[in-house]
């Protein structure tokens, strides 16, 4: 692994000669932000890889992970896939250019960022892509042509018609709503401020190198700054810096990573700020869907600062949260005590209720 962290990388624009390459092969989509915060995590990393669309013509002969079918896929040197993008990023994302900052507290707050950027800030992606107009007609259009070739006219519009509708069809699954749909798009701004005032006072979340949470938001970001018109024009209206931070992120790999660019910067008060937005939207709706599955019901109503909706319960999102309160019930007492007072009043402090210290 050492090795292939080493390595130069423009190793990624060489052909790809056959299956058994010696890098690995990221398989993803341009419109799947958990692919691109893959990819822009392994250029940062100097991962030699190769990136090979999902349904395309070179998608074809890959071994695919078991479980879910999720994006992105990476085939490691020897034909081992693994899926799911943070346990991609937890296995690959250490070493000299590591994405976790050596601060046990900070760490922690990194990996909740990231959670909330996978669990809630998805939810602001497929919101305005699928319940939002042009947004809708323009992605189903779109999407398409990353997936398979396509042959004339009558294709992508069969195509469009099938995803379009499957999509817009499957808003209230991933908690789109009319009772959601204004703590959706509130969040979404208050994202945009605080984030566009945490970039003012160091280049990342954790300082002048990024992190796996960087990784996490910039994904998402991917999708509502660059692709859905409504969300693209909101943004940069309300946050250029963000939007250019966005761009910056794609390719990070001729930043210097040096140990002394972690800085701590949970302590400050955008930082606060951004847990506060957490505090009121991710941690309220995991906490609900926690409950759902305990109670092995079907739905979960989320009761949060910014509304109160009802929703699908999921068993991947419930695993998620257990992962956050073990990761706080294993830090040390002191790392816990620190953690613990910076979330105070935050929301934050609820999922961890009972969990160590609190």
């Amino acid at each position: 692994m050492e090795a292939m962290v080493g390595a130069k990388y423009t190793d990624v624009l060489e052909p790809h000669p056959d299956k058994t390459s010696s890098v690995f092969v990221v398989i993803g989509s341009p419109a799947s932000p958990y692919s691109l915060k893959v990819r822009a995590a392994f250029r940062y990393l100097r991962i030699p890889f190769r990136w090979v669309n999902r349904g395309g013509r070179d998608d074809v002969g890959y071994a695919r992970p078991k479980g879910p079918p999720l994006l992105p896929n990476v085939i490691c040197p020897g034909g081992e896939a693994v899926g799911d993008s943070t346990p991609i990023l937890e296995r690959f994302g250490n070493g000299e250019r590591s994405l976790f900052p050596p601060n046990e507290v900070e760490n922690f707050f990194n990996k909740l960022i990231e959670d909330f950027a996978d669990e809630w800030m998805t939810k602001m992606m497929y919101h305005y892509r699928w319940a939002h107009s042009p947004n809708d007609k323009n992605a189903a259009a779109t999407l398409p042509h990353f997936m398979v070739d396509i042959k004339n006219k009558k294709q992508e519009e069969n195509l469009a018609r099938i995803i379009g509708k499957r999509q817009i069809s499957r808003l209230g699954l991933v908690g789109s709503n009319p009772d959601s749909k204004d703590a959706i798009e509130k969040s979404f701004e208050i994202l945009l401020e605080v984030l566009a005032e945490l970039l003012g006072e160091s280049p990342f979340l954790f300082g002048n190198r990024p992190s796996l949470a960087d990784f996490g938001v910039y994904g998402q970001l991917t999708q509502l700054v660059r692709f859905d018109e409504t969300a693209v024009s909101f943004s940069y209206k309300k946050s250029p810096s963000v939007v250019a931070w966005v761009w910056k992120m794609d390719d990070l790999s001729g930043n210097a990573a040096l140990s002394s660019d972690w800085q701590q910067t949970s302590g400050s008060p955008a930082f606060r700020k951004l847990l506060t937005l957490i505090g009121a939207t991710y941690v309220p709706l995991v906490l609900a869907n926690q409950s759902a599955i305990s109670l092995k019901s079907k739905t979960a109503t989320v009761s949060s600062p910014l509304g109160t909706w009802t929703q699908p319960s999921f068993k991947y999102q419930a695993k998620c949260a257990a992962n956050m309160q073990r990761a706080f019930s294993e830090l040390s007492p002191s790392s816990r005590e620190e953690a613990s007072k910076k979330m105070a009043g935050t929301g934050c402090e609820k999922l961890f209720m009972g969990t160590g210290k609190l």
